[in-house]
C-alpha cells in the first residue's frame, strides 16, 4: 500500500504541475494513513473538480473576447463610443446606436404566427424557394423552421423540397407577415434527378 502511494506520487511528480497539485491536495484532504482506495477516490474528486473550474474559467474567456469582440464592431460601426470619466471607460449609445437599438426592439417585439404542423404527404414533390432580405432575418428564421416542421428538407440555403401538402393557415401566415412576395412555391409531378431524394 505504501509503495503504490509513492509510485504514484513518483508518477505524478514526473507529469504535468497540475496533477502534482491535484495529487497535494488529494493527499491533504484524505487524511493521514488513509487507504490508496481514499487516496484515488479524493484524487478523482479533485481532478472532476478542476476540470470544472478550468471548464467555467474556459466559458468565462470566451464570453470575455466575444464581449470584446461586439464592443469593436459596435464602436467600428459608430454605434457606440467610448466615454471617459474618473479614470473609468465606459460605452455610450451614439444617435445611429439608439436609432438601431429601437429598430431592434421593434423587430423583436414583432409576433410571429405559430408554426404550422406537419400534414399528410402529398403525391408530388414541393419545392420552396425564397430569398428574403437580410433585415428581415426573423421572418427568415420563421420560415425556415415551418419548412422544417411541415417536413421539407434543405436541398440549398433557401430552396427547401419535400411531398408535404403545404396547409392554407401556412400560406396565409406568409401573406401576413409580407413574405409571398420573396417566395415561389412549386409542385412537380416528375421526379428527374430527385429519385435519391426520401
Amino acid at each position: 500500500m505504501k509503495g503504490e502511494m509513492m509510485l504514484k506520487l513518483l508518477e505524478i511528480c514526473g507529469s504535468a504541475a497540475g496533477e502534482a497539485t491535484d495529487f497535494l491536495e488529494a493527499f491533504l484532504n484524505a487524511g493521514y494513513g488513509a487507504s490508496y482506495g481514499k487516496l484515488e477516490r479524493e484524487l478523482a474528486r479533485v481532478k472532476q473538480s478542476r476540470a470544472k473550474r478550468d471548464a467555467m474559467n474556459a466559458t468565462r474567456r470566451r464570453m470575455r473576447q466575444r464581449y470584446h469582440s461586439m464592443a469593436f464592431r459596435l464602436k467600428k460601426d459608430g454605434l457606440i463610443v467610448e466615454q471617459t470619466e474618473h479614470g473609468r471607460s465606459r460605452p455610450l449609445l451614439t444617435k445611429k446606436g439608439r436609432e438601431k437599438m429601437r429598430n431592434l426592439a421593434k423587430r423583436q417585439s414583432m409576433s410571429l404566427p405559430e408554426f404550422p404542423r406537419r400534414t399528410e404527404t402529398a403525391a408530388v414533390y414541393t419545392i420552396v424557394a425564397f430569398d428574403i432580405p437580410e433585415d428581415q432575418r426573423l421572418k427568415r428564421d420563421w420560415l425556415r423552421e415551418a419548412l422544417r416542421r411541415l417536413g421539407f428538407t434543405m436541398i440549398q440555403k433557401s430552396v427547401w423540397i419535400g411531398r408535404a401538402i403545404v396547409p392554407r393557415q401556412f400560406l396565409d401566415d406568409l401573406h401576413a407577415l409580407q413574405l409571398a412576395e420573396y417566395i415561389e412555391i412549386f409542385e412537380i409531378s416528375k421526379k428527374g434527378s430527385l429519385a435519391h431524394i426520401e
